[in-house]
């Protein structure tokens, strides 16, 4: 599959964020495996500029991630623990930079609220000392609570939770403060609620989900507007990298737009 994509888009920049399989192979704590990776094979296959390696500059050969824990050290009574695998250290996997006029905070929700409220506050307060930020986007897996992630956790609950944090809360109040999440395998883009605030970009696959498959978003932040493709038809395809497969997929396809107060969709063909 990796070979089907051109060097060209895999020289892009990848932002990303662990969901509850990149943690576990069953998708959830309570089905723990010893095949589970706890997030150790991600955060190094997917890398990303996290916090763990901030003190990781230009020509350091420093280990940029904290292996500290050890996933098969299962000695404690935590639940990951006994049926699983241990979790790395939180701040492997959080993470915060500026691209453009555009803020990136991405965050994992497989670690508590109260954990994750010193970075919160921390990346909150970058945003507000960056000159020329327009937008701000935050990014996590969970759309809902569950599998892995408390309430609080799952993005529109932690979005609300953001969006009090000097810095951030003032990106909210001018509309100009979003979140991306992905977990429920459905492609509708506002499922949770705060239309044209929170993104869910999840339609790929999971037979026990809903019956459609691939999506598509990105934003132009001068406008901060949002794009999707979603198509209702699900496509089994043998070659991924085929014109007929790609064609398949966007055939019925509903393109949806959304821009400060107004949304729409068409039909494509």
């Amino acid at each position: 599959m990796f070979g089907c994509i051109s060097l060209e888009a895999k020289s892009k920049i990848l932002l990303t964020v662990p969901g509850n399989h990149d943690y576990w192979v069953m998708g959830t704590p309570l089905l723990g495996r010893k095949k589970d990776q706890c997030g150790n094979g991600y955060l190094q296959f997917y890398a990303q500029d996290a916090k763990a390696s901030e003190n990781v500059t230009a020509g350091n050969k420093a280990v940029p991630y904290d292996f500290s824990v050890n996933p098969g050290d299962l000695s404690t009574n935590s639940l990951s623990a006994l049926w699983g695998c241990k979790l790395p250290t939180a701040h492997n996997f959080w993470w915060y930079n500026q691209i453009g006029n555009v803020g990136l905070i991405g965050q994992s929700g497989a670690y508590s609220l109260d954990d994750t409220k010193p970075f919160m506050a921390e990346a909150c307060e970058w945003v507000a000392q960056q000159s020329g930020l327009q937008l701000v986007v935050l990014f996590g897996h969970w759309d809902v609570d569950g599998l892995g992630a408390d309430s609080e956790m799952a993005m529109p609950k932690w979005y609300t939770e953001m969006a009090t944090y000097p810095g951030c809360k003032e990106f909210n109040e001018r509309g100009m403060l979003k979140f991306i999440m992905g977990h429920t395998h459905c492609n509708s883009p506002h499922p949770r609620g705060e239309v044209g605030v929170g993104f869910r970009v999840a339609g790929f696959g999971m037979a026990s989900s809903c019956a459609n498959y691939a999506f598509r978003l990105w934003t132009r932040p001068r406008r901060g507007c949002a794009f999707g493709i979603s198509t209702p038809r699900r496509t089994h395809c043998t070659a991924p990298c085929s014109i007929a497969c790609r064609r398949a997929a966007g055939a019925s396809a509903q393109i949806w737009q959304f821009c400060g107060s107004t949304s729409r969709s068409t039909a494509h063909h």
